[in-house]
Protein backbone atom coordinates (compact mmCIF):
# COMPACT_ATOMS: atom_id res chain seq x y z
CA UNK A 1 0.00 0.00 0.00
CA UNK A 2 3.01 2.19 -0.41
CA UNK A 3 1.36 4.40 -3.15
CA UNK A 4 -1.75 5.59 -0.86
CA UNK A 5 -0.44 8.39 1.86
CA UNK A 6 -3.39 7.31 3.87
CA UNK A 7 -2.47 4.98 7.03
CA UNK A 8 -3.46 1.14 6.12
CA UNK A 9 -6.26 0.44 8.52
CA UNK A 10 -8.82 3.66 7.64
CA UNK A 11 -8.04 2.62 3.81
CA UNK A 12 -9.16 -0.99 4.46
CA UNK A 13 -12.74 0.63 6.03
CA UNK A 14 -13.47 2.58 2.97
CA UNK A 15 -12.50 -0.20 0.61
CA UNK A 16 -14.77 -2.59 1.95
CA UNK A 17 -17.36 -0.04 3.12
CA UNK A 18 -16.67 1.24 -0.98
CA UNK A 19 -17.41 -2.71 -1.91
CA UNK A 20 -20.69 -3.21 0.22
CA UNK A 21 -21.77 -0.47 -1.24
CA UNK A 22 -21.58 -1.82 -4.27
CA UNK A 23 -22.57 -4.77 -3.72
CA UNK A 24 -25.92 -3.38 -2.63
CA UNK A 25 -26.60 -1.37 -5.17
CA UNK A 26 -26.05 -4.52 -7.54
CA UNK A 27 -28.50 -6.39 -5.25
CA UNK A 28 -31.02 -3.28 -6.05
CA UNK A 29 -30.33 -3.17 -9.85
CA UNK A 30 -30.51 -6.94 -10.12
CA UNK A 31 -34.32 -7.01 -8.38
CA UNK A 32 -35.53 -3.75 -10.48
CA UNK A 33 -34.93 -5.60 -13.27
CA UNK A 34 -36.64 -9.16 -12.01
CA UNK A 35 -39.50 -6.94 -11.60
CA UNK A 36 -39.69 -4.86 -14.84
CA UNK A 37 -39.27 -8.46 -16.38
CA UNK A 38 -42.04 -10.06 -14.29
CA UNK A 39 -44.05 -6.69 -15.44
CA UNK A 40 -42.90 -7.42 -19.21
CA UNK A 41 -43.93 -11.39 -18.84
CA UNK A 42 -47.79 -10.43 -17.24
CA UNK A 43 -47.87 -7.79 -19.87
CA UNK A 44 -47.32 -9.88 -22.75
CA UNK A 45 -49.41 -12.41 -21.21
CA UNK A 46 -52.56 -10.22 -20.92
CA UNK A 47 -52.17 -8.93 -24.36
CA UNK A 48 -51.96 -12.34 -25.81
CA UNK A 49 -55.31 -12.77 -23.79
CA UNK A 50 -56.91 -9.62 -25.20
CA UNK A 51 -55.83 -10.56 -27.90
CA UNK A 52 -56.93 -13.94 -28.24
CA UNK A 53 -60.08 -13.04 -27.11
CA UNK A 54 -60.44 -10.13 -29.88
CA UNK A 55 -59.97 -12.65 -32.65
CA UNK A 56 -63.09 -15.03 -31.16
CA UNK A 57 -65.31 -11.92 -30.94
CA UNK A 58 -64.60 -11.17 -34.03
CA UNK A 59 -65.22 -14.39 -35.59
CA UNK A 60 -68.70 -14.44 -33.64
CA UNK A 61 -69.55 -11.29 -35.15
CA UNK A 62 -68.85 -12.34 -38.21
CA UNK A 63 -71.03 -15.12 -37.82
CA UNK A 64 -73.54 -13.18 -36.67
CA UNK A 65 -73.80 -11.14 -39.56
CA UNK A 66 -73.79 -13.82 -41.87
CA UNK A 67 -76.65 -15.07 -40.05
CA UNK A 68 -78.59 -11.27 -40.10
CA UNK A 69 -77.85 -11.97 -43.81
CA UNK A 70 -79.75 -14.99 -43.89
CA UNK A 71 -82.84 -14.38 -42.31
CA UNK A 72 -83.00 -11.00 -43.93
CA UNK A 73 -82.58 -13.13 -47.25
CA UNK A 74 -85.26 -16.07 -45.84
CA UNK A 75 -88.01 -12.82 -44.40
CA UNK A 76 -87.58 -11.45 -48.20
CA UNK A 77 -88.53 -14.80 -49.72
CA UNK A 78 -91.99 -15.36 -47.40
Amino acid sequence: MGIFKSPSHKLITFFESSRDNWKQKYMEVKKEIKRYKNAIARLTKSKDKFKEESKMLRRKIKSLETEVQILKKTKKLS
